[in-house]
């Protein structure tokens, strides 16, 4: 039988497969009358049938399982249902027709067969279960579980599976998600990085997973550097398989789990000490432990069951392993591969071996960014004679995981760092962890500390990392004098060091946030190399600011290349960061789907990082549409996860306060836009938050101000936020803010001001290519038209406007605009508002599919897409149709509403 798995935990994303499990199951139901679940073992399987029948509401079932020991004897399984149906069992030479008539019978006494672990079954009463299926008129239906390796003898019965007899529902791994909602409820605290490990490591199997959470001691998800191992249950199964079948095979796998899965057959037959590998393969691929494939031509073989390979290592005993990993270290080619072996291989210190790891880690400045070379530092510091040395190489290793930007793993050694000698690498590292763990305010103590420590002369690469360090910390303080002073002297200090793209990119950022905006474009275009990889981060910061600059379709391609290569190259903070920045692009732009489709990458994204720093802007970029389109829940839901996150930085405050204050200046909420907005206002310096274009926060908090009668303080506010807009040519904001003050003018009396005021907002806004502020701006002049008696001029904004809103969904401004064009003696039509919710043709195919109960995978399988795209499409439908889930989507689409 599969191991244990706990219902709820099984089913965790899994309400797709199970309302079509139930479906299928229902009495009133026509065919399907057999439905088999397939899936490897641990996936929920069992689980899963069991709730189906639940809600299915299923009375008379009859529950039986194959096991593998009893998978030889002929009418076995059917004998035990017999029994189990308190009749006569059968003997084991019956023939065909008469075993498959007593199961019929049976069937048609019933209302659910269930066959679980179908794998396991003896071939002849299969044999029976197809005869009697193929007879059964009416009756129950028949739910089998089998494991996806399908043998020979439950051939006959997956034909019959095909609709519309049957069906086969085939159970997936879950996301990292479903594993993160699996380590919630089983009460196990998994950071990001742990649960990344995790998913990896089970294959999203939720079974496994299950047990690993309950079976692992909390210290080893906070070490990235152990080793994960196999569930208990699976282990010893492996085991008792591997004995079962012989010295060669048991030498063999033991060998592929020294060299690692995918390893060249001839190696391990090698190290296996085995003249002929291939007869011990033949015997461990007919128990399916270990697969053979191709790769450059050659033969390599590879555990199909990835967890299979840590059950054997941990079975493996210290003189075992030490021999294997010594051998191992001479039959491999690669130089990484055999210091690691070597380095598994070691018991104690070794100074030489140290030293090699050591040399291999410095080779190459660039490897400073590559895992194996902080994986190399730390088994050398691990195998180092004196303390010095020790912790000399694990700050390094630590230092060099967070440039690479794996806070994550860096943060596993936390406690060995802290223990070590005090140095100028010590406290650069431990603020640096201070920072990425969001504790903002302790880092600047540290890395002033660490500053005062270091000799620029003697280590100017460390020097110049611990000035950027600073710079990114005065950079968060929204001091950006600061920030230019210490990325200066980080770059003179190490000009042509691997990192210096980056302290470039904090530079241009530090000088266009003072209003230097040529002299930091002209510094990112020098620093060009020609070189995608290496100048993506320029790149993308270029974009960024230009975007913030008022150029929308250029920066949102540059934005979107230089986002995908950050990503591709795993630089996931600054790939997160310009995520964020393009699918504020673009909203701006109208292209209102792909901002939902791309903040919803952006969160995902996010919610794998470790380093809240660039997490906490996704809230924002993703409440951009909701709260335009009036999804208060989901705005609201946003708002709530931003309010959530360390607010120490600064900067962090105008993003947790833009994200809560969308929603509610949507609603028209004034209060509540100001008390999101208050903390903004009061920070200082001022500098990096009034910069026209960067945090556009400044027209809501006016607006919010002339909403709630504080008509002075919004002048106060309102003047000199115009005067530097237009000191900046940022048109964008000045069409805005002009709106602004059209309000302020005519909530004081002024009509003439407040509508030469509009007009200049209208007449800055028609060529800016950004119509949901073009039509807010002639909602705004139509309205204070109308009241002036200019109707037919105000109908003619209004109507532009409602069609412009209609478009983009964007139903509270809408609402707004349409009531100004009743009160004009117009008639909107009303269907203009549904066009958002019309499906592409793709998107209906998709919407179709799922509503069916199909996974994304599934889903893409059918279409010919990738998961990918199925994930976008499905965010726009959801966006379209104003739904959040399958279920929603299953109800629209069969009631005929997404068209």
């Amino acid at each position: 039988m599969e191991p244990p798995v706990d219902s709820a935990a099984a089913l965790i994303d899994r309400e797709a497969e199970l309302g079509a499990l139930a479906a299928a199951l229902a009495a009133s139901a026509p065919a399907p009358r057999l439905v088999v679940v397939e899936g490897p073992a641990g996936i929920g399987k069992t689980a899963l049938i069991e709730r189906a029948l639940e809600r299915a509401g299923a009375v008379r079932v009859l529950r039986a399982g194959g096991e593998r020991v009893e998978q030889r004897l002929a009418l076995g399984l059917l004998d035990l249902l017999l029994r189990q149906a308190q009749e006569p069992g059968i003997a084991a030479d019956a023939g065909l027709a008469a075993a498959g008539a007593r199961l019929l019978g049976l069937l048609e006494r019933i209302d659910v067969l269930v066959l679980d672990d179908a794998q396991w079954a003896d071939a002849a009463s299969l044999a029976a279960l197809v005869y009697a299926l193929r007879r059964l008129a009416g009756g129950g239906r028949v739910l089998v579980g089998t494991r996806s390796d399908e043998p020979a003898s439950l051939q006959s019965l997956l034909r019959l599976a095909a609709p519309p007899f049957g069906r086969r529902l085939r159970l997936r791994g879950l996301d990292a998600g479903g594993i993160a909602a699996l380590a919630r409820a089983s009460r196990v605290p998994l950071p990001a990085a742990a649960t990344r490990r995790l998913h990896a490591h089970v294959g999203g199997n939720p079974g496994h997973a299950a047990a690993l959470l309950a079976e692992t001691p909390p210290e080893v998800w906070r070490d990235a550097d152990r080793r994960l191992a196999a569930p208990h249950a699976l282990a010893l199964e492996l085991r008792a398989l591997v004995d079962a079948s012989g010295d060669e095979l048991r030498r063999l796998v033991e060998a592929v789990a020294v060299l690692g899965s995918g390893c060249l057959l001839a190696d391990a037959a090698r190290l296996a000490g085995l003249a002929d590998g291939l007869a011990a393969l033949e015997l461990a691929t007919h128990d399916q432990l270990l697969a053979l494939a191709r790769r450059d031509g050659a033969a390599v073989v590879e555990f199909p069951q990835p967890l299979a390979a840590a059950a054997v290592y941990e079975w493996l005993g210290p003189a075992r392993l030490a021999a294997l990993h010594t051998s191992a270290a001479e039959l491999v080619d690669d130089a990484a591969e055999a210091l690691r072996h070597l380095a598994c291989a070691a018991v104690g210190p070794d100074d030489e071996l140290a030293r090699r790891l050591d040399a291999f880690a410095c080779q190459d400045d660039e490897l400073r960014a590559r895992p194996d070379a902080a994986a190399a530092l730390i088994a050398a510091s691990r195998l180092s004679v004196t303390r010095g040395e020790r912790e000399q190489r694990l700050l390094r290793a630590v230092d060099w995981m967070l440039l690479g930007g794996d806070a994550a793993r860096a943060r596993g050694f936390a406690g060995e760092v802290a223990a070590c000698a005090k140095s100028a690498r010590r406290d650069s590292v431990i603020g640096q962890l201070a920072i990425s763990d969001g504790r903002i305010g302790d880092a600047g103590v540290w890395l002033a500390e660490a500053w005062r420590q270091v000799d620029a002369a003697s280590d100017p690469s460390l020097a110049a990392t611990i000035a950027h360090r600073t710079a990114f910390y005065a950079l968060v303080h929204l001091r950006d004098a600061e920030v230019a002073l210490w990325a200066r002297r980080a770059l003179a200090l190490a000009p042509d060091d691997v990192l210096a793209v980056e302290w470039k990119a904090t530079l241009a950022l530090s000088l266009w946030r003072q209003g230097r905006r040529r002299e930091a474009d002209e510094l990112l275009t020098r620093a060009l190399q020609d070189d995608s990889e290496r100048d993506a981060q320029l790149l993308g910061m270029r974009a960024w600011l230009r975007f913030a600059g008022g150029e929308l379709t250029a920066s949102r391609e540059q934005l979107a290349d230089a986002a995908a290569t950050e990503l591709r190259l795993g630089a996931l903070e600054i790939g997160v960061v310009h995520l964020n920045v393009l699918a504020r692009a673009h909203f701006a732009a109208g292209d209102w789907d792909e901002a939902a489709a791309v903040a919803a990458r952006a969160v995902a994204r996010g919610s794998e990082l470790e380093d809240v720093s660039a997490r906490v802007f996704a809230w924002w970029a993703a409440a951009l549409v909701p709260s335009a389109r009036g999804d208060w829940a989901a705005a609201d839901e946003l708002a709530r996860r931003a309010a959530q996150e360390p607010a120490d930085a600064p900067d962090r405050l105008v993003a947790i306060g833009m994200a809560q204050a969308l929603p509610a200046a949507a609603l028209g909420d004034a209060e509540r836009v100001l008390r999101a907005l208050e903390p903004v206002r009061a920070l200082v310096p001022r500098n990096a938050i009034d910069e026209p274009g960067f945090w556009p926060w400044q027209p809501p908090y006016a607006a919010a101000l002339v909403t709630t009668g504080r008509l002075d303080d919004a002048e106060a506010f309102l003047a000199p936020q115009e005067r530097l807009a237009a000191a900046r040519e940022q048109q964008a904001l000045m069409a805005t803010l002009a709106t602004v003050r059209g309000r302020l003018e005519a909530a004081r009396g002024r009509r003439d001001d407040a509508l030469a005021a509009l007009e200049r907002a209208h007449e800055l806004a028609r060529p800016l290519g950004r119509p949901y502020a073009l039509a807010l701006a002639r909602v705004e002049l139509g309205s204070l038209q109308r009241r002036r008696g200019q109707r037919r001029a105000a109908a003619a904004l209004l109507g532009e406007a409602a069609e412009a809103l209609a478009r983009l969904g964007a139903r509270p401004a809408l609402e707004r605009a349409r009531r100004e064009l009743t009160a004009c003696g117009g008639r909107p039509a009303r269907g203009g508002f549904e066009q958002p919710a019309r499906l592409t043709p793709q998107e209906r195919a998709v919407a179709r599919i799922v509503a069916a109960g199909r996974s994304n995978r599934e889903t893409a399988a059918e279409l010919q897409v990738s998961v990918k795209t199925v994930e976008v499409h499905l965010t726009r439908i959801y966006a379209k149709l104003g739904i959040a889930s399958r279920t929603q989507l299953a109800v629209r689409m069969g009631a005929g509403a997404a068209r």
